[in-house]
């Protein structure tokens, strides 16, 4: 639970009590008092503000059930944006940081947000701000000073009591923050650096680095990390960083990656957004020197330059180290970075692929993190390519346009021979894109096709013999939602011939009418007939639950976090 106050700057602010209802309390008895610490530490979830600092107030026993709540926190944010007079911005840092010593003169945690922005704006020589041609650059420098005597300064008296720390400034002020955050901070679970601005900070000299000396060293409960234009040094590490699990990335070049295992060697969960490679020209991974990720067990990249990023950072991210959930957002038009990715992360071996092929609507792609499933700021439809490798139990999610479907399964079907794929799952709809793509899977087992809604037409390519050639074949599973009978008889005919030289068995999953499953001409297609009462399909390779891909929960993004900035929900 955590309080909140919000006002026209979308500041949430704590609130004194009211002298009115104070005076209440002081002329009648508590009754309160009376009250187990259980029941005032309930009551806590059921107030909001301002009284939740009202009742918090009213005695030390209620002041002390409510520092004992694990939940509670008390929220103080502040967002100041293109305001029209610096004198204008100093008026709110003032007041804000006043809100924050009331806040925290309770004795509660804290969890606080800093987003103070002036970028392209021009200063006047009577302190006004107007949008101009010409900027004059004493603005930055005014600023500057103004958030570092302001809020900056106060900052470091509250360090103990902060949970999450939420920071957005433009990087002329990250060598202030540094100083600031130069203290212990025994409490802080999260932190959200965002210092908007060129994010190649490598060969950018307005870009400084995040100092080592953060909190001096002491986050021992410091788990979640986000940094987006941040610098980082390769040595010497980041010690407060070295308990974070969970790391994103956002808005950087790959030369960020040298320097992600060595600041944080304990991530279990790491997220890339929105990566670029570099203009210059790196041949192979060979060009980054890296320290291995020993404990990473998911890999979230979003790149929106794959043709050259791609195959440089997944192999120097990868060398050498198994990563067990590992999801591709690939944006280019040029598919051979698909290549790249399979043979980076999957080496060839005979170990079983399942491999699954599906598109996803806009409602099953919001079930990933946003970064894989936002195209041009918005969710849109997706084609997902989905790879299982069962010995290790790695997963390899390939997530792209869904215009872009035939190219990537074309250049998958190039690879399969090197995949061991034993079991495959696609929908009907795409059987022709799969039987045109694919010659031969020799090592396939089991396939499993849904019946979708687009299932009732049939593609048959080749009227003598299977369109792929499967001759280890020994089982296809059919599914369709709600009840099906002789209507469907000619797709799942259509599937047997494509993929079937001899007789399988058939699998029907749902709810198959009997007029379905005593079918002549369907019998003397298979060597036999099953039937599951199923009522859900999972797209998941290799899994038959829907929430298979349940890890990836535990990654953000920066965009996820800017819009419920001011509630902190992760």
């Amino acid at each position: 639970m955590q309080t909140n106050w919000t006002n026209r700057n979308v500041r949430c602010k704590a609130s004194t009590a009211d002298p009115e209802s104070h005076n209440i309390v002081q002329m009648g008895d508590d009754y309160s008092s009376r009250l187990p610490a259980e029941m005032l530490a309930s009551i806590f979830e059921l107030l909001s503000q301002p009284d939740v600092l009202r009742v918090a107030r009213v005695c030390h026993r209620w002041r002390a059930v409510a520092r004992l709540v694990p939940t509670f926190y008390a929220h103080v944010g502040l967002e100041v944006n293109w305001l029209y007079d610096i004198q204008e911005y100093r008026s709110e840092l003032e007041e804000y940081t006043r809100e924050l010593g009331d806040a925290a003169g309770t004795g509660f945690r804290l969890s606080m947000m800093i987003s103070v922005q002036w970028d392209g704006l021009e200063s006047e020589d009577d302190g006004s701000i107007h949008d101009g041609e010409t900027r004059n650059y004493y603005l930055d420098e005014r600023m500057a000073i103004l958030v570092r005597e302001t809020v900056l300064r106060a900052l470091p008296k509250y360090l103990d009591s902060i949970v999450k720390l939420h920071v957005v400034l433009p990087r002329y002020c990250i060598h202030d923050l540094s100083k600031a955050l130069a203290h212990p901070a025994p409490n802080l679970h999260l932190l959200i650096l965002d210092f908007f601005g060129d994010g190649d900070y490598r060969y950018d000299p307005l870009v400084d680095y995040l100092a080592v000396d953060l909190f001096n060293g002491h986050a021992p409960q410091l788990t979640k990390v986000l940094l987006a234009n941040v610098g980082l040094r390769t040595e010497p590490a980041i010690p407060a960083f070295a308990a974070v699990r969970d790391l994103c990335v956002d808005g950087y070049t790959d030369a960020i990656i040298p320097a992600l295992p060595l600041n944080f060697p304990a991530v279990r969960h790491l997220t890339i957004d929105s990566m670029h490679a570099l203009d210059l020209a790196f041949d192979d991974s060979d060009s980054f020197s890296l320290s291995p990720f020993l404990s990473l067990q998911t890999l979230v990249v979003a790149s929106q330059d794959v043709e050259r990023g791609l195959p440089v950072m997944p192999n120097a991210l990868l060398k050498g180290q198994p990563v067990r959930r590992v999801y591709l957002r690939l944006s280019s038009p040029d598919f051979a970075d698909i290549g790249f990715a399979i043979t980076s992360l999957l080496t060839p071996s005979q170990s079983p692929t399942h491999l699954s092929m599906f598109h996803l609507n806009r409602t099953e792609l919001k079930t990933y993190p946003e970064s894989l499933s936002r195209v041009d700021g918005n969710y849109s439809a997706a084609y997902m390519i989905e790879l299982h490798r069962i010995a290790n139990d790695t997963r390899l999610t390939l997530l792209l346009d869904s215009a872009h479907s035939e190219p990537a399964a074309g250049h998958l079907a190039s690879l399969a021979p090197s995949l061991y794929i034993t079991d495959m799952r696609f929908a009907f709809s795409q059987a022709q894109l799969i039987c045109e793509q694919f010659e031969a899977l020799p090592q396939l087992i089991a396939l499993r096709v849904v019946l979708d809604e687009f299932g009732c037409d049939t593609y048959i390519l080749n009227e003598d013999r299977p369109s792929v050639d499967c001759p280890r074949l020994e089982k296809i599973t059919i599914y369709a939602s709600g009840a099906y009978g002789l209507d469907r008889l000619q797709a799942i005919l259509a599937v047997l011939h494509e993929f079937a030289s001899a007789g399988p068995v058939l699998v029907l999953q749902g709810d198959p009418l009997p007029e379905l499953v005593t079918s002549s001409v369907l019998l003397s297609r298979v060597c036999g007939i099953t039937v599951e009462r199923m009522h859900t399909f999972s797209k998941t390779a290799g899994c038959c639950a829907p929430s298979c891909h349940a890890p990836i929960d535990r990654v953000w993004s920066l965009s996820a976090i800017a819009r419920t900035a001011h509630l902190f929900n992760f």
